[in-house]
């Protein structure tokens, strides 16, 4: 059970890595075409015209002069129509004709796919629906977009992918290391050999058996003396 453990532990840390390491690419790419997809959804309109906006949201929006750009008008509608006399300006109006007053303002530009935008005014859409913008100016290469600040929201994404990788890398390797540290084989004292069935030092196999201090007993057979033994030749000269 403890090895299945630190298995899941090393299995657990590096599918964190992993995952750290896509969310934070994943969140970041969002972050860079965030931009691009903001202001390719900006509705835009020509100069010298009346364009009609549909807004599904509330909120604030800026109106930008921006050139670079290519806007299909429909046939039969206005064609752009430039005044040398008149510089860039707009005039907004609700569906029941009464005008909303822009706040000035040119706190936001932007130069993505070939487009190239200055905010000129910033406007409260309270109620959703219909409105109109007419466009006047003295290039007939520039129009009026509308939108939000493209930048809107980028930042969130980029601290958010920062965050998510440090710590989906940090926490993974983490536990790969614990499971590492944790897998380390512990002695077992049961495998350990008895010290009387050592291996030979020559490194013979298998072992001598386990030697006895015995005294050694002397098995070489001897003659027994006899009393009645033959006298000795001095004795008989006697």
């Amino acid at each position: 059970m403890a090895a299945k453990g630190r298995s899941t532990a090393t299995i657990l840390g590096a599918t964190l890595v992993v995952v750290g390491v896509v969310g934070a690419l994943v969140l970041w790419w969002m972050a860079e075409r965030r931009p691009g997809d903001a202001v390719d959804s900006f509705a835009r309109a020509p100069v010298g015209c009346t364009t009609t906006l549909e807004f599904s949201q509330t909120g604030t929006f800026f109106v930008y002069e921006e050139t670079g750009g290519a806007v299909e008008i429909p046939s039969g509608q206005c064609e752009p129509a430039a005044d040398p006399l008149e510089p860039f300006g707009f005039t907004f109006t609700a569906a029941d004709g009464a005008e909303i007053t822009p706040r000035r303002d040119d706190s936001v530009s932007y130069e993505i796919d070939g487009r190239t935008g200055t905010s000129v005014a910033r406007l409260r859409i309270e109620d959703e629906g219909e409105y109109e913008i007419t466009v006047r100016g003295d290039d007939v290469a520039a129009v009026a977009a509308v939108g939000r600040d493209p930048l809107q929201g980028v930042s969130d994404l980029r601290a958010g992918a920062v965050a998510i990788g440090i710590a989906g890398v940090l926490l993974g390797l983490l536990l790969i290391v614990f499971g590492r540290l944790a897998r380390q084989p512990e002695p077992d004292a049961a495998a350990q050999p008895d010290a009387a069935w050592a291996a030979d030092p020559a490194g013979s196999w298998p072992p001598a058996p386990p030697r006895l201090d015995v005294p050694e007993v002397d098995t070489t057979p001897t003659r027994p003396t006899s009393p009645w033994a033959p006298p000795s030749p001095g004795d008989r000269r006697s």
